[in-house]
């Protein structure tokens, strides 16, 4: 992704200096993958810098709100997103998604979480905050999206495959069913890294299952990862 304290992309740039988790690509997959029939309100939960907020907004007419727990992060959002072509349509929220009550529901709830449990602990607040889950755990993600979730609305998140069973169990003991999934590989003949989640209060009968690989090889990238993310990356 390289080491710019920016990163751009075909229609706005990401400024992520004080953003405790920079542009990567768990957030550009996501972004790009992430998707609820004709959403109108849409929230992104850990919105750091502002990509998913401002891919949304690329995709969608949606209106959107990021909550961002870290003040440094949420500023450079707000940033990010009044030098971008959408700046009417996304709200960023300075506080814990546990304390945020907007009075409505959302069509479509997004979030790269913080999904370290355990390990080093960065000496940088804010990268702590992103990266570990001391802030935002497991259960306070999904009874927050379950709260903030329309009936027929859905919850996209992107973790690492090792979560899978704890966040699909932990899921439905919020009521949210999981309905579509897709496995990450970063090449091909690779175990899968990643993993995609959409969640929905209703149960489907057959789960869509997908799985998509990165790389062919270094920096030669799979049509499937190309074909998510055309409309985003300048190379692609």
């Amino acid at each position: 992704m390289g080491r710019n304290n920016y990163f751009k992309f075909k229609q706005f740039t990401i400024v992520h200096e004080k953003s405790g988790m920079k542009v990567g690509t768990d957030g550009v997959l996501i972004g790009a993958w992430a998707t609820h029939h004709d959403a109108q309100n849409i929230l992104d939960i850990g919105c750091g810098s502002g990509l998913i907020p401002l891919m949304l907004a690329q995709r969608t007419s949606a209106h959107i709100v990021g909550v961002e727990i870290d003040k440094l992060a949420a500023e450079e959002s707000i940033d990010n997103i009044q030098k971008s072509p959408w700046t009417n349509r996304i709200e960023i929220v300075n506080k814990p998604i546990q304390e945020y009550q907007p009075g409505h529901t959302f069509d479509l709830i997004v979030s790269n979480p913080p999904y370290f449990t355990n390990g080093p602990m960065s000496p940088n607040q804010a990268r702590k905050n992103a990266r570990h889950t001391d802030t935002l755990c497991f259960n306070d993600l999904l009874s927050s999206a379950a709260r903030l979730l329309k009936p027929d609305g859905s919850f996209c998140i992107i973790l690492p495959a090792e979560h899978e069973k704890e966040i699909t169990s932990m899921a439905a003991d919020n009521n949210l069913h999981l309905n579509e999934v897709c496995y990450v590989k970063p090449k091909k003949e690779a175990a899968p890294k990643r993993i995609l989640f959409h969640f929905n209060f209703f149960k489907s009968e057959d789960p869509i299952q997908k799985e998509i690989f990165i790389e062919k090889e270094r920096h030669v990238y799979s049509d499937d990862y190309i074909d998510l993310t055309k409309d985003f990356y300048l190379n692609m």
